[in-house]
């Protein structure tokens, strides 16, 4: 609870309110909202993500992190990648637990699998005259149980009839590295939102319509700053890291709002977002009190 409050505190003055029982279970109303547009009537504000979505943007997340930690803990995953015996493969200086690479691994077959959906669907668009038709990756398969599938996938890959017992390491192609660290970076900010539990508060709503509303300061900062690197709070970052997942209509908004895209790098040091926080700090409070944006 400090560390959230502390974080919190650079840009929100405001206590959070401690989490009661029985509110592990979002109630329905914070997903009122999908589906329908926003009332915000100020300038750009009708295209920001609503509260719903990022509600439902809170609960994919917890589903990834749940998911990499059945992955971690699958003692079947030792046997069919072979831990016991196998050199890790995904760092080369130095090595990972075999928990870690378990993961790595798991996420390196995922974007190969990614990539050969995303090319199919491509060439559906294309017959179909890029028509906007609703192409799904095969998930539902996968969705009770992906241990058994993935399991399944890697037996037949790693063996054989001639050579039952060869190992076969998965392999990451160049053109897939950039997305396979994408994916695996994110992980820090899945677990810093798991550990904010929002979505568990009974003011969830206020909370994210607060973190809306400090997005909408955020983005005019740009506007207002071009040049600068500016650092969002936790609360921010989830309503960009929302905003980003519906790509056409975030460039849209930003080209209108900003005047230019707006990149999210989130391969900065340390350092440098630590000097970027402090000035970001300086002139989201300068902007707040003119009133905001």
């Amino acid at each position: 609870m400090a560390y959230r409050q502390r974080r919190f505190s650079m840009f929100l003055r405001r206590p959070f309110k401690e989490i009661t029982q029985n509110t592990s279970v979002p109630h329905p109303d914070l997903f009122k909202t999908l589906g329908i547009g926003s009332n915000d009537t100020q300038r750009g504000n009708a295209d920001l993500p609503t509260i719903g979505e990022c509600a439902v943007h809170l609960e994919l997340l917890e589903v990834f992190r749940n998911l990499r930690i059945q992955i971690i803990q699958s003692k079947e995953l030792v046997r069919v990648f072979r831990l016991d015996s196998s050199r890790l493969w995904i760092s080369k200086h130095r090595r990972e637990t075999k928990r870690t690479e378990k993961w790595h691994r798991f996420v390196s077959l995922a974007v190969e699998r990614f990539q050969v959906w995303i090319r199919a669907a491509e060439k559906q668009l294309e017959r179909d005259g890029n028509n906007k038709t609703l192409i799904l990756p095969p998930a539902a398969s996968i969705t009770a149980d992906p241990l058994v599938s993935l399991t399944d996938t890697i037996s037949e890959t790693q063996s054989t009839p001639d050579q039952p017992n060869q190992e076969k390491h998965p392999s990451i192609s160049p053109e897939n590295e950039a997305l396979l660290h994408n994916v695996l970076r994110q992980m820090k900010f899945i677990d810093q939102m798991h550990d904010c539990l929002w979505i568990s508060y009974p003011d969830a709503e206020d909370i994210l319509e607060t973190a809306r509303k400090r997005y909408n300061n955020f983005v005019e900062l740009f506007r207002l700053h071009p040049g600068v690197m500016l650092v969002p709070t936790l609360d921010i970052d989830l309503v960009w890291h929302t905003h980003l997942c519906s790509a056409a209509r975030y460039r849209e908004f930003m080209m209108v709002r900003v005047g230019r895209f707006i990149n999210h790098d989130d391969k900065l040091g340390k350092g440098a977002l630590d000097d970027g926080f402090d000035r970001t700090k300086e002139l989201y409070e300068e902007l707040e009190s003119r009133g905001g944006a």
